[in-house]
């Protein structure tokens, strides 16, 4: 599995991924509009979480009556949607509205992430801060996906600082990637990590480096949104992990609050583990 940035800007319970389109009497009073120069809303997708164990449901709608939905899994070709399917692997969600005499819509993205092993116990190194303390180290581990809004009790923030956290797999494995879900939000000094390093031990006391990745700074035209941080890890039978998120420390140059010099927040709510096959 390569390492990647898996972006969807866009989540909450359901996913209000709806353009603006004209009503119907505005469409009426104009001489001018011409046909195919007026574009469709979005679908709606609606799921119960992007995050899953098993598998989960999604349902695709549509705001306009006559209009078609398409959707495509991964790279699948898209296809028309006639109802209430099932994910069960970790993929991307595309789908959009078309209509004839209307222009195709913005696609709805999203992103499904299996959740992978369960971690039997999880220790933080580094305390969150108190005002955004989640469930404690559980919140990693849950299975639980949080929102854009931070304040829904399931992020673990840290105020300029980084989270160190230690996974306990009760029995070796050979785990193969590793996925740290973070939120980033610069309007709200909350930006993504500047690095992830994964360390594996037999024994809890000597740690070997499995993994490590820069990020770069965000630009100022950078977007926020939920993002999957993926690694993959080098192959090694362990029982011990221990992560490291290293935050940005401070907001970047560009940002107004740089020039108090303020810090910038990191917010993670999962940290998943994959087994080799």
């Amino acid at each position: 599995m390569s390492s990647s940035i898996l972006h969807y800007s866009l989540f909450s319970l359901s996913f209000l991924l709806i353009a603006c389109s004209p009503p119907p009497q505005a469409q009426q009073e104009s001489p001018f509009l011409q046909e195919n120069s007026i574009q469709l809303a979005s679908p709606v997708l609606e799921t119960g979480s992007t995050l899953f164990r098993d598998s989960v449901r999604v349902e695709l709608a549509l705001g306009m009556e006559g209009a078609v939905c398409f959707y495509r899994v991964g790279k699948n070709e898209l296809i028309a949607y006639e109802g209430p399917f099932w994910i069960k692997e970790s993929c991307e969600l595309q789908a959009v509205a078309r209509a004839a005499g209307w222009l195709e819509s913005e696609p709805a993205i999203a992103v499904f992430k299996r959740a992978g092993l369960q971690v039997a116990k999880a220790f933080l190194e580094s305390a969150p801060s108190s005002s955004y303390p989640g469930d404690g180290v559980s919140t990693l581990i849950d299975g639980k996906k949080g929102s854009l809004n931070f304040h829904d009790g399931k992020w673990l923030g840290f105020d300029g600082g980084s989270m160190v956290a230690l996974l306990d797999m009760e029995t070796p494995i050979n785990a193969e990637a590793l996925t740290v879900s973070i939120l980033s939000d610069p309007g709200s000094w909350i930006f993504p990590p500047k690095r992830i390093e994964v360390q594996a031990s037999g024994d809890g006391k000597q740690y070997v480096k499995i993994a490590e990745k820069d990020y770069p700074t965000p630009a100022s035209t950078t977007t926020g949104g939920l993002q999957y941080l993926e690694l993959e890890l080098e192959s090694t039978q362990a029982r011990y992990f221990k992560v490291t998120v290293e935050g940005l420390g401070l907001v970047p140059d560009w940002h107004p609050g740089a020039a108090q010099k303020g810090k910038a927040w990191l917010f993670v709510d999962e940290v998943i583990l994959e087994i080799a096959e």
